[in-house]
């Protein structure tokens, strides 16, 4: 191909390109550049069609283009948007998603403007990666575009023409994009996945609580949350660290009810995931608030785990964190390592004046219930008296 690069036309450089791509062929970094300017020589007859296989190709080979090359490629889309139909817009996008490539708030308006008009030709899966690509671009379409969008994926939701996966894509890039949907758009996207979150791998079926809390979108206990629930026990060992977290946060939001079995299941495998040095502090902090405020109590190992990895970071811990962690230890019932709440104390009194007036009484409230439940220490005793003073006067 290298040597005919020159004799070849447009079409013809992409075809082939994004041929031998697909068929393994292994590309130095150097050949592909060749291929990307014997192409950009080629542009006043590129068809849209030739310009999305070359940018999708570039993506999957995960290629650093020069910036000057992408953007005369884009100025080469912009001035014929138009002429792109749907799925050559999706994939325009996607691309860029992948290269990690912002064109710029004017190329993103007009490219609404040319992909609004074909979106009911989209299928489900070309829905979602339009989304995908807005998100992973963090860019939030304008209002009318999308209404349109959120009317017509509504529409294929409610007919089930959703894959899981899809469904939770489009969950995921609207908490990224901070948009939050109608309560109708929702209810078809929950029933769609009711039926489907057994498609789901681990992490995707994550992304659905994650991406619900996100939007501040509470689901209520019931029979879609205990399914969720369900679901997501034999995959908890699937998961990363901050998905698994980030899971039991989102279903604290919803209030759910927790079995037994899979508290416990989380919980040991917490415990086995601090000892390996895969939990940071501040990921142990985020669990205990999270079973504390569903009123259950974090085993010991837990809490002597988290106390020992925060200890060493209390100095530089934020006033909010550890106001949040003390009033989920009181919550819990636990009492926690002397050691540490000495040295939490330490820094409470140097840093007392950082704290607003609602995490003063949260700490000050928390110390007290560790007096009262058998925590006898001079230094404990005089912040408590100091603290209750305080709120007197």
């Amino acid at each position: 191909m290298h040597e005919q690069l020159k004799n070849l036309q447009a079409y013809q450089i992409a075809f082939t390109f994004a041929a031998l791509q697909k068929l393994g062929a292994s590309f130095e970094p150097a050949m592909i550049d060749d291929v990307l300017d014997a192409y950009a020589l080629r542009l006043h007859e590129a068809q849209p069609s030739d310009t999305a296989l070359v940018l999708v190709t570039v993506a999957r080979l995960k290629h650093v283009t020069s910036y000057k090359w992408l953007e005369d490629v884009l100025d080469s889309c912009q001035a014929s948007m138009l002429q792109y139909d749907g799925p050559e817009l999706v994939t325009l996008l996607w691309s860029l998603a992948q290269l990690h490539h912002q064109p710029g708030h004017e190329w993103l308006n007009i490219f609404c403007e040319a992909s609004e008009g074909r979106l009911a030709a989209l299928s489900g899966s070309q829905l979602a990666q339009l989304l995908y690509g807005f998100a992973q671009l963090k860019w939030e379409p304008p209002a009318a575009w999308m209404e349109g969008y959120l009317r017509q994926t509504q529409a294929l939701l409610a007919a089930g023409d959703f894959t899981g996966r899809d469904a939770a894509s489009l969950l995921s890039s609207l908490s990224t994009l901070q948009h939050t949907p109608s309560e109708q758009w929702l209810h078809a996207c929950l029933q769609l996945l009711y039926f489907k979150m057994p498609e789901l791998d681990p992490e995707g079926l994550a992304s659905v609580a994650i991406s619900l809390a996100k939007l501040s979108v509470v689901v209520g206990n019931g029979q879609w949350l205990e399914s969720y629930v369900s679901l997501t026990l034999p995959r908890l060992s699937a998961m990363n660290v901050e998905t698994q977290v980030n899971l039991l946060s989102g279903l604290a939001v919803f209030g759910a009810d927790l079995p037994r079995a899979w508290v416990a299941a989380f919980q040991l495998m917490c415990v086995q995931q601090a000892e390996a040095g895969k939990m940071t502090a501040g990921q142990l902090e985020q669990v205990l608030v999270a079973l504390s405020s569903r009123r259950v109590t974090p085993s010991s190992a837990l809490c002597q785990l988290y106390f020992d990895k925060s200890l060493p970071e209390l100095q530089h811990t934020s006033q909010s964190s550890i106001a949040a962690t003390l009033l989920a230890l009181q919550q819990a019932g636990v009492q926690p390592d002397a050691h540490w709440l000495e040295a939490l104390v330490g820094v409470v009194r140097e840093t007392i004046r950082s704290y607003s007036l609602v995490e003063l009484n949260g700490v000050s409230k928390a110390l007290g219930a560790f007096e009262a439940g058998g925590m006898k220490q001079r230094w404990l005793s005089d912040l408590v008296a100091y603290l209750k003073e305080f709120f007197l006067h």
